[in-house]
C-alpha cells in the first residue's frame, strides 16, 4: 500500500525588503506527517501557517531546506526533474482558485484532455477518457466544448478536478478547494470528493483555514501554527476534545462546532493579533492567554497524547 510520510521536512525563505538587511523565514519548522493511501488528512490553520506551503512540498513544486518526502520508499526530494516526471502522475495538485489554473483560451475538453495528450494516447482515446473523466465529476459531457469563462465556480472546480483525475493519481493534495464557493456549492464539492474516494481508493490531503470544512470530509487533522504543527490527530478527537489552545481558539470561531463541546467555549479565548514569531520558546506563546515564562523559554514537542493524538504545548487543555 503506497504511503507518504514527512520527515522533519522544513523550507526557510530569504526576504529583503526594501535597503534592509535580508533575513531569514522559517516558513516550515520540522513537520512529520505520514498519510496511507485511501486516507484524507487535513491540514488547517490561518493564513501564513504553512498550509499551501506544505501542499507545495509534497507535490515538489517547492523543494524542502530539509527533511525527507517519502512517497512508496523513495525520497522525492533527492530526485531531479526527469525523475519526477513518474511521480508526478501520481501526486496531483488542485489549486484554490480554479479560474487562474486554467487556461481561458482552450475548451474545457482540451484543458481536462491536456494531460492525457501528454501521456501518448491517441486522439480517440482522449476524448473517450475527457468523456468519462465529465461523467465522474457529475458535468453533461454537451459542456465540454465551452470555455472556463461560461462556467461557476463550482463548476469550474470539477473541470480542474476532473484534469487533476486525468493522470489516475493515487493522491491529490487540495489547496482550500472550496473557499471561494457558496456553502452549498462547498457541500457538493465535498461530496464528490468523498465519492471519488470510494470509487478509486484516493489519498487525499485536504489543505483548509475551516474546521468545519475538514470535520466532514477528514479523518485525521494536522494544526499549523507558523509552520509548526501544534496537534494532529483524530479530527473527532480534535473538535471534541482540543488539547492545544490555538486548536480550541480555532473553533471558537465557528458556533456550530463549539456548541458540540461546552469545553471548548469554556477553555478558549479570542485570540491576540498575529504577531512576529518568538526567537525562543513556544512559537504560540505571544498569542495565548496560558503561557508562563517556561513558554517563553522551552519549545514544547509533540508529544503522544494516545496512541494517535499528539500536540505541542506544556499544559495540554485537557490535562
Amino acid at each position: 500500500m503506497s504511503r507518504l510520510q514527512l520527515h522533519g521536512v522544513s523550507v526557510d525563505f530569504t526576504v529583503k525588503k526594501g535597503g534592509r538587511d535580508a533575513r531569514l523565514v522559517h516558513a516550515l519548522s520540522n513537520i512529520a506527517i505520514d498519510l496511507e493511501l485511501g486516507d484524507t488528512l487535513a491540514l488547517v490553520g490561518e493564513s501564513g501557517s504553512g498550509k499551501s506551503t506544505l501542499g507545495r512540498v509534497i507535490v515538489q513544486l517547492l523543494r524542502p531546506s530539509r527533511g525527507r518526502v517519502v512517497w512508496d520508499g523513495v525520497d522525492l526530494a533527492t530526485l531531479n526533474e526527469q525523475q519526477l516526471k513518474p511521480y508526478r502522475q501520481k501526486i496531483q495538485m488542485v489549486f484554490q482558485d480554479a479560474y487562474s489554473a486554467v487556461n481561458p483560451r482552450m475548451t474545457i475538453k482540451d484543458i481536462i484532455a491536456e494531460p492525457i495528450r501528454l501521456q501518448g494516447l491517441s486522439k480517440g482515446l482522449r476524448h473517450a477518457a475527457t468523456v468519462t473523466l465529465l461523467e465522474r465529476v457529475g458535468l453533461d459531457v454537451k459542456m465540454s466544448a465551452r470555455y472556463p469563462q461560461e462556467f461557476s465556480g463550482g463548476q469550474l472546480q470539477r473541470v480542474v478536478l476532473a484534469r487533476a483525475l486525468a493522470t489516475k493519481p493515487e493522491l491529490l493534495v487540495l489547496d482550500e478547494p472550496t473557499s471561494s464557493l457558496d456553502v452549498s456549492i462547498q457541500a457538493r464539492i465535498l461530496n464528490l470528493l468523498q465519492a471519488l474516494q470510494k470509487q478509486s481508493g484516493l489519498g487525499l490531503i485536504f489543505i483548509s483555514h475551516d474546521l468545519a470544512a475538514a470535520s466532514y470530509i477528514a479523518r485525521r487533522t494536522a494544526v499549523l501554527y507558523l509552520g509548526h504543527v501544534v496537534e494532529i490527530g483524530p479530527t473527532e478527537t480534535l473538535i471534541t476534545r482540543p488539547a492545544h489552545p490555538y486548536s480550541a481558539a480555532l473553533l471558537a470561531a465557528l458556533p456550530s462546532l463549539v456548541r458540540q463541546n461546552d469545553a471548548v467555549a469554556k477553555n478558549s479565548e479570542p485570540l491576540l493579533p498575529v504577531m512576529t514569531p518568538p526567537k525562543d520558546g513556544c512559537v504560540f506563546q505571544n498569542r495565548c492567554p496560558s503561557a508562563t515564562p517556561r513558554c517563553q523559554l522551552v519549545s514544547p514537542a509533540l508529544t503522544a497524547r494516545s496512541f494517535d493524538h499528539h500536540v505541542a504545548c506544556h499544559y495540554p487543555l485537557d490535562s
